[in-house]
């Protein structure tokens, strides 16, 4: 067999296996999450950009490292409810996506958002429509398990652990009094 052959064969082998392990790698760039609404969502295996509305669920972005990660928030959120005092200067340069009800999707597309977090309702329909995905928050959860599972959706589930115990355990002194 001629030499110069055998060599084209191993490079076009090569090449097609190298590629085959890119499209492999862009497939495992998205995973599979279940919210607390108990949808299956898929998400970028790294989340880098987050659009939050609801100040309690930016509040725990923040205390788990995420507020980086923050690119919109609601009208909402910008209402002094003892958030503002911690970052006023963030929060008052954070562009503006609508309120809790409606989020303007031109605005939305413009951010570029990895993901929503909210609650279950009219956004997340508003926010697939132009291909968005929203995680959702319930009421039926505690606070550490929200906790846990924003730190799970944002890469930082370390910070959140580390939080959810901390307040798991002032509960239980502020219990014990």
């Amino acid at each position: 067999m001629n030499r110069p052959l055998i060599k084209v064969f191993f490079v076009l082998v090569s090449l097609l296996l190298l590629f085959n392990s890119w499209s492999v790698s862009a497939a495992e760039a998205q995973r599979t999450i279940i919210d607390q609404s108990g949808r299956s969502v898929a998400i970028p295996a790294q989340v880098r950009r987050v659009i939050v509305p609801f100040p309690w669920a930016l509040n725990m972005v923040c205390a788990v490292g995420g507020r980086d990660l923050v690119v919109g928030v609601s009208t909402y959120a910008r209402k002094d409810m003892g958030f503002n005092a911690l970052f006023p200067e963030w929060l008052k340069t954070m562009p503006l996506v609508g309120d809790l009800k409606e989020l303007n999707k031109e605005m939305v597309l413009e951010l570029k958002p990895d993901l929503v977090i909210h609650t279950p309702g009219s956004i997340v329909e508003q926010m697939e429509s132009i291909n968005v995905p929203v995680v959702t928050l319930t009421g039926k959860t505690t606070v550490p398990e929200k906790i846990r599972f924003i730190g799970q959706v944002v890469n930082r589930s370390r910070q959140a652990q580390e939080l959810a115990l901390y307040y798991d355990n002032m509960i239980r002194l502020v219990q014990s009094k």
